[in-house]
């Protein structure tokens, strides 16, 4: 499978939307989240699992930290002082819509520049 490439005229955010919420576990996380409130991994990776998910801790604790890179979810312990911590991620509302709003301006802006293109 060949490897996609990322566009030089695509914006950051753009990018950011695509990798962050492109991908279904991060999708669900981020559904559960915002469904069930402040939650930690053990208990996000328990729910995940209940609906027939089998993601293991350490790839939820990954997902946590990319959707945190990008502002989607919050968590209530600083990241240098996690460890040996039980931290609780929440699902930052505002951002999903932030990050969608990009990407469909994206969208729009290649439309727009082929419309106006001459023929």
């Amino acid at each position: 499978m060949p490897a996609l490439i990322t566009p030089p005229d695509m914006p950051g955010e753009v990018v950011a939307a695509i990798e962050t919420m492109g991908n279904r576990a991060r999708t669900e996380i981020l559904r559960i989240l915002l469904t069930e409130g402040a939650m930690t991994r053990t208990q996000i990776a328990t729910r995940l699992a209940a609906e027939g998910a089998d993601v293991p801790l350490r790839m939820v604790l990954r997902h946590l930290n990319a959707m945190e890179e990008q502002g989607l979810v919050v968590c209530d312990v600083p990241r240098e002082v996690r460890h040996g911590r039980t931290p609780a991620w929440s699902a930052n509302p505002d951002r999903p819509q932030q990050l969608a709003e990009q990407w469909l301006g994206y969208l729009r802006s290649a439309r727009e520049a082929d419309s106006s293109s001459p023929e």
